[in-house]
């Protein structure tokens, strides 16, 4: 049941950028009383992928925009398993200029990019039912490239390219 859309567009003069944020408060019981205390939250976000230079880029979108990197982990910092040259590259990191928001990495270790996949959609879930059917629904016909699965920060997380190319990962957080 949505009860709530949020829309938000921000004029410029070559564009328009349109913000959807959907939001479901509540959830319709049998007798048709809605239960506040359900809220759950979809969110979709642009992820960007780099060929190993996403630091620079970030810096790039820095001056062009006047934006801060809100975060960046490196791959050395984590669990992953990666050479010592890619410990440096970027494995997450989040931008932000205003009401401009991505996030960005250097791409999964051994696995070079190629055109077309430098730009994926991330959706970020609060409902493991929802997570699991989405997932499902855009992977069919399409290609698993990372089964939902917990993950060290704390997420359920996983990847999938859809049947028409488009490639898409799904977050959501654990606990809490």
């Amino acid at each position: 049941m949505m009860d709530c859309h949020a829309f938000r567009a921000n004029h410029n003069k070559n564009f328009v950028y349109v913000k959807f944020v959907i939001l479901s408060a509540g959830v319709r019981t049998a007798n048709g009383v809605v239960n506040k205390n359900k809220i759950y939250m979809k969110q979709l976000n642009v992820y960007l992928a780099f060929p190993g230079n996403c630091e620079e880029a970030l810096h790039f979108y820095k001056d062009c925009l006047g934006g801060e990197i809100v975060s960046l982990q490196r791959f050395g910092d984590t669990p992953v398993e990666a050479s010592e040259a890619q410990k440096q590259k970027v494995m997450h990191a989040e931008f932000k200029a205003g009401d401009i928001y991505f996030m960005a990495s250097d791409g999964r270790p051994g696995e070079p990019l190629a055109a077309g996949e430098m730009v994926q959609l991330s959706i970020n879930l609060t409902d493991a039912a929802e997570q699991e059917a989405i997932f499902s629904k855009l992977s069919a016909g399409g290609r698993v490239d990372m089964p939902l699965q917990d993950t060290f920060w704390g997420a359920r997380f996983g990847m999938l390219t859809d049947k028409y190319g488009i490639h898409w990962m799904l977050n959501r957080e654990l606990g809490g």
